[in-house]
Parts: structure tokens; sequence; C-alpha cells
């Protein structure tokens, strides 16, 4: 649902309040910031600035998962989850927030049923090559080499080696 016209609970001097506010003016930024009115005037551009990359971050993820027919609904809204003094946000509308939650929900059983045929078909892959007898190669390679020693020129071959009980 759409907040009220206050930005929320937080004092509007504050900058919580600032950040949140609706109503977002150079004069507003130049009180909460203490700063003289040119640099306020920029840190006022800089906030908007940063509504805007917000926006657009939303839009091409949208456009990514090639969802351009849904409306995000961007403005001062109320989220559920935040606590209750301090939930207003720009952000997109709970319906547009409930629309992309479902569709990724689908997305993700739609990938986790891939994943589980993919398993399936590895398990029967895999007890199918068990019943099979082991290649030759497997028996064909010299194994005597490998460890500490291997790549060494004056490395003689180990002798057998016998277990005699203890470790």
């Amino acid at each position: 649902m759409c907040a009220p016209q206050t930005p929320h609970t937080a004092s509007p001097g504050s900058k919580a309040g600032l950040f949140h506010a609706r109503d977002l003016s150079s004069a507003k930024v130049a009180k909460v910031s203490k700063k003289p009115d040119s640099e306020a005037e920029h840190g006022y551009h800089g906030l908007l600035a940063l509504r805007h990359l917000h926006r657009e971050l939303d839009l091409a993820i949208r456009d990514a998962y090639g969802w351009a027919d849904l409306d995000l609904g961007h403005d001062f809204h109320e989220v559920e989850t935040l606590p209750e003094n301090d939930r207003v946000r720009y952000t997109i509308s709970p319906a547009a927030r409930k629309e992309v939650l479902r569709r990724l929900l689908a997305l993700n059983h739609a990938r986790a049923e891939v994943e589980a045929t993919k398993a399936r078909v590895r398990r029967r892959n895999a007890s199918a090559s068990r019943e099979t007898s082991m290649p030759e190669e497997v028996f064909s390679h010299d194994y005597r080499n490998w460890g500490r020693h291997v790549g060494r020129r004056d490395h003689e071959p180990e002798k057998s080696c016998e277990w005699h009980g203890n470790i």
C-alpha cells in the first residue's frame, strides 16, 4: 500500500527521515547534513541519482529475467517485513514484490526438477557402469612411482611394501 504523505515515523530532521523522504529538497538536505547550501544541493541531487540508479537496476534485473511485462510500480511503499516504526521505503510496489517472488519460486521449482532429473540419470548411468567390467586401461598404468619421489632421476622403484600389523 502507498504510504501517507509523511515519509515515516522517524524524525523528519533525522538522516533516516531524509533518506526516505517523499518531499526531498535541497533545503531538507542542508538542514539534516548541516552543510552549506552548495553542498546540500549536491547531496540532494546525489540522493535523487541514487534512487534513479536503484530503479534502473531493478528494471535491468527484471528485463534480464524476461519479465518486461511486469510493472514494478516504484514509489514510496510500506514494507510489511520492516519494523513498524520504519516501514516506508522507495521500492517496488507490494503487488510487484509478490509477483516477483511468485515467479522466482516457479523458476526455482522448474530448475529443481531439472536437477532432480539429471541426478536420476547420473544414478542410472552409474549403476549401469558398475555392472560392467573395469576398462583395461585402469590396470595397465604403472603406479609404482606415484608419491614424493616422482620426477627424481636418482629414484629407484620402491620395493614391495608389506603391512606388519600395527600402524
